[in-house]
């Protein structure tokens, strides 16, 4: 695989975090303690990580499929420098909250926030808190597969309506 490419993957699965992380809002310090409880609490973390590795996986396929020839070392190397990666900036650095601070606050009053914080910290807050990273997790692989369930739908439906205006495209 050559470096090129290893390079663009890497950037355009890392370019959204970087772009987050650069807008600036003032938020107040106890929003910010508020909304960290918050991200605590629903496994906010680890939910990324899921996140993370659902990205990497289709990166994967993708670079397995291109390239049929690629060691499992290659992507191993690749997996493991994504998530370290994935970590560093997201956790160690705070890119995580930092993206996330302006979004909680853009749609929530610090008082809904301690409310919601009540909530979370409440014995059924607590469970669906603990059941959301599963939830999240399952809930992607299921889309994803709805999602592969469409495409040859759609390929269908778009070629016969190209044939219906009169449009000629190879391959399709």
């Amino acid at each position: 695989m050559s470096k090129k490419i290893l390079f663009l993957t890497i950037t355009i699965l890392l370019a959204p975090f970087w772009a987050l992380s650069t807008q600036a809002e003032e938020i107040s310090d106890e929003q910010k303690q508020v909304i960290d409880k918050i991200l605590e609490l629903s496994g906010a973390q680890e939910s990324a990580l899921i996140m993370g590795r659902i990205i990497t996986n289709s990166m994967v396929t993708v670079i397995r499929k291109s390239n049929p020839n690629v060691k499992q070392t290659t992507l191993d190397i690749l997996e493991d420098e994504i998530m370290a990666t994935t970590k560093e900036v997201m956790f160690t650095r705070g890119a995580l909250k930092e993206m996330l601070y302006p979004i909680y606050s853009k749609h929530l009053t610090l008082l809904e926030l301690k409310e919601a914080l009540n909530f979370y910290q409440s014995p059924i807050g607590q469970k669906i808190m603990k059941a959301l990273p599963q939830i999240t997790q399952e809930s992607a692989i299921a889309g994803q597969k709805v999602g592969a369930t469409l495409g040859p739908i759609i390929a269908e439906r778009v070629k016969k309506r190209l044939q219906k205006e009169g449009i000629k495209l190879n391959n399709i």
